[in-house]
C-alpha cells in the first residue's frame, strides 16, 4: 500500500479557480467596449422607430409586435390599407374586439408622425412609444394566461 504525504505549508498555488478568474474578469472589465460610453449620442426619433410601452409583462407582446411590424409583409397588410382595415371592420364587431383593425391601429402608431417628438430634447425626456392597452386587452381575453399580468413566453404568444 502507497502513502502519500502532503504538507499544505509548503504548498504553492500554480492555477486559479474558476471563481477567481470569474472575480478578476469582473473587476477588469471594459464595460465601455460593449456600450456607447463617450459618444455624443442623438435619441433616434422617426416613424418606425416608435416603441411600444411595457404595461406590466407585455415585454413579450412588445418585442415580437416590434419584429412582425418592422416586417414588409405586415406593413404591407396593416400599415399601407390602414384605412380599409378602419372603415371595413364588420358592423357586428367592435373594433376593439377585432384583431386586424388592432393591427392597423399599431402598424400606423408605430409608422406615423403622430408620437415622435419634433424636438430631440423632448425625445430625450420621454421616449416615443405607445401603449398597447386595447391590443392586449383583445389578446387576453381568449387566453387565461395572456390575460394575467405574470410573464409570458413570446414563443407562445407568438403561436397563439
Amino acid at each position: 500500500e502507497m502513502q502519500i504525504e502532503l504538507n499544505a505549508m509548503e504548498m504553492t498555488k500554480t492555477e486559479k479557480t474558476t471563481t477567481e478568474m470569474q472575480i478578476e474578469l469582473n473587476a477588469t472589465f471594459e464595460f465601455d467596449r460593449i456600450t456607447e460610453a463617450g459618444k455624443d449620442l442623438v435619441p433616434l426619433s422617426a416613424p418606425g422607430c416608435v416603441g411600444l410601452a411595457n404595461l406590466g409583462n407585455t415585454c413579450y407582446v412588445n418585442s415580437a409586435l416590434q419584429l412582425l411590424l418592422s416586417t414588409e409583409e405586415m406593413q404591407a397588410r396593416y400599415l399601407q390599407p390602414a384605412a380599409r382595415w378602419f372603415d371595413t371592420t364588420p358592423a357586428e364587431l367592435d373594433p376593439a374586439s377585432d384583431l386586424h383593425t388592432q393591427l392597423a391601429k399599431l402598424a400606423v402608431a408605430v409608422h406615423s408622425t403622430r408620437y415622435v417628438h419634433a424636438d430631440a430634447s423632448q425625445a430625450e425626456a420621454s421616449a416615443d412609444c405607445v401603449q398597447p392597452r386595447m391590443f392586449k386587452a383583445l389578446i387576453g381575453r381568449g387566453h387565461a394566461e395572456f390575460s394575467s399580468n405574470r410573464q409570458q413566453d413570446a414563443l407562445e404568444f407568438l403561436q397563439y
